[in-house]
């Protein structure tokens, strides 16, 4: 997810009153910056990057007085620049209410204002909030308030508050406050304690049903005979199930056939054959599904779990060093046994590993060559790298861990995410938000569509519009790609290769709810496993569907869509 890299080390606060007769506290010093930006860290001073520049202005600030100024002219992947302010000894057990206020010309991508939750050693992220995920500021606007809250957990003892622009533009920042109460008055605060998010998400995410998009443009260089399109599909997983797929041109008689068919260990693909292009002719190819997400309980992960004299067979494969999970390697295996210490039991090792990687990732300068363990050992890279090295590290105390690829429903447009997940003995498979660096995962906030095999990581490399270090067949392919056309994703309108985006389509309550969940899984389960031994094909529209559609599902609940689905 190359768009939001390195915004994991972005947090930023902001100014916001609490009502009732509960006792607000700020947090913050200096958020006013009215005579300088003291207790305030300008992140791009340190690093002295070309194109950008950010400063104390004694007059910018939204009512004359002074404020802290971005400006960037430099795009990318790694293009987040930060005014910190860190906040220790937090008052527990309390909501968090961060306000603040900004003003944007041209701003490219996002400005906002973010907030982590760290805990005593600093090294680990607890939790993250942002404002981006409320109220998205791009492009020119005037002086704008915005906000978000956290409810932060036990583990979390200091913040790390950011303000910060991704991309190019120019932003005013002024009046950042982080107030710290017991209630906020007159509002429910559970539909915005989960704003985990780092960007263009408007919403927060919940179990429930979500909608995934992906759409790019093919565009023929010369004559193009016949290009064809690998597509992933959602998976059927644990607490996953797709309900509907539609995969479609425009033209619509662009499409000649598509296939679907089973790419073990679960995944299922769509292959898009599309009729000659000429040159200069363009094909716009986009798939939808709606996809049923809950919930997972934690409960019966076990707190301790010694290794095992031998692991079972069905995971073996996952201990395997490869060509982006480089498990062998001397310097991976020497930090590997630096986390073990003296510890036999896999949860430790698992959550030290997680502490490791984040002093490897806050650590790292320049831009990597590729997208592999290694490199992600100095070098900086995106979600794809640190889920090569977090799985490195673990494979290398000899842990199975495999890479399971996706679109976070917490973010907005992107290419393709990644996470981890570490076998753990008398559990199973624990999901591991492998930049983040948060672990157990919820399900809902990732709608997987590869389980990847170790042997699709020794193909990581040497593939049209896939970065060295990108396992194959975890994002869109093109098996027959000789030159002849290029393609650009771009799901919507303003998000540049960006070819997909999962977003809470309909939020399921799952208080009290559990039996109809597990029901409601299992039969469409069934249902989605009926059409894909069905030989799918396309219809008579030029397009590939299920029997059912997105808009006949009305359903608000687990028991009513249970219903729906055919008890």
């Amino acid at each position: 997810m190359a768009r939001y890299v390195g915004l994991k080390r972005l947090c930023i606060v902001v100014v916001v009153l609490f009502t009732g007769s509960a006792v607000a506290q700020e947090l913050v010093e200096n958020g006013g910056f009215d005579s300088g930006a003291d207790g305030w860290t300008n992140w791009m001073e340190r690093q002295d990057i070309e194109g950008v520049t950010a400063t104390w202005l004694r007059e910018c600030g939204r009512d004359g007085s002074g404020g802290i100024h971005i400006h960037s002219e430099k795009g990318g992947p790694q293009a987040n620049w930060i005014w910190a302010h860190k906040v220790t000894n937090i008052p527990r057990n309390k909501m968090f209410r961060i306000t603040g206020w900004v003003k944007g010309k041209d701003v490219k991508t996002l400005a906002a204002i973010c907030v982590q939750g760290r805990d005593k050693s600093g090294e680990k992220l607890v939790d993250f909030a942002t404002t981006g995920a409320v109220k998205p500021m791009k492009g020119d606007f005037d002086w704008t308030q915005i906000d978000t809250r956290m409810r932060p957990s036990a583990e979390t003892t200091q913040l790390i508050i950011m303000a910060f622009i991704h991309g190019k533009g120019e932003a005013w920042f002024d009046d950042i406050s982080v107030v710290a109460s017991d209630t906020i008055e007159g509002e429910d605060l559970t539909e915005r304690e989960d704003q985990t998010t780092w960007g263009q998400v408007g919403n927060a995410t919940f179990p429930g049903l979500f909608e995934a998009r992906g759409r790019s443009t093919i565009t023929a260089q010369r004559k193009s005979p016949n290009p064809t399109i690998l597509f992933p599909l959602p998976i059927s997983y644990r607490e996953q199930v797709p309900l509907t797929y539609e995969l479609y041109t425009e033209p619509a008689e662009k499409l000649a056939s598509v296939r679907v068919y089973r790419d073990r260990p679960n995944n299922y693909v769509a292959e898009a054959v599309l009729k000659p292009l000429k040159r200069g002719e363009k094909v716009i190819l986009s798939w939808r599904s709606i996809v049923l997400s809950g919930e997972r309980s934690f409960d019966d992960v076990p707190k301790l779990a010694p290794m095992p004299k031998m692991w079972p067979k069905k995971t073996r494969r996952w201990l395997k060093s490869t060509q982006c999970v480089q498990a062998k390697d001397e310097r991976i295996r020497k930090i590997a046994s630096e986390i073990r210490g003296n510890s036999d039991d896999v949860m430790e090792i698992v959550h030290a590993t997680l502490s490791r990687a984040g002093e490897i990732i806050a650590n790292q300068e320049g831009r990597g060559a590729d997208l592999g363990a290694i490199e992600a050992l100095e070098k900086q890279g995106s979600c794809t790298s640190a889920a090569n090295l977090v799985a490195a590290l673990l494979r290398a105390n000899d842990i199975p861990a495999r890479i399971l690829a996706g679109y976070a429903t917490w973010f907005g447009p992107h290419q393709t995410h990644y996470i981890v997940e570490a076998y753990v003995p008398e559990y199973g498979w624990y999901p591991i938000e492998s930049t983040k660096l948060v672990a157990p995962w919820q399900p809902y906030k990732q709608i997987e569509v590869s389980m990847i095999r170790p042997d699709y990581e020794d193909r990581s490399g040497g593939r049209p519009f896939a970065a060295a270090g990108v396992p194959f067949l975890s994002l869109t392919e093109y098996p027959t790609h000789d030159g002849s056309f290029i393609s650009v994703g771009m799901i919507d309108d303003d998000s540049l290769y960006c070819d997909h985006v999962a977003k809470l389509w309909r939020k399921f309550p799952t208080k009290d709810n559990a039996a109809d969940w597990r029901h409601t899984i299992k039969r469409a389960k069934v249902r989605w496993k009926t059409w894909l031994k069905s030989s799918p094909s396309v219809n008579g529209q030029h397009r590939l569907e299920t029997p059912l559609s997105p808009d006949a599902i009305k359903a608000n609940n687990p028991r009513e869509l249970a219903k729906a689905l055919g008890e």
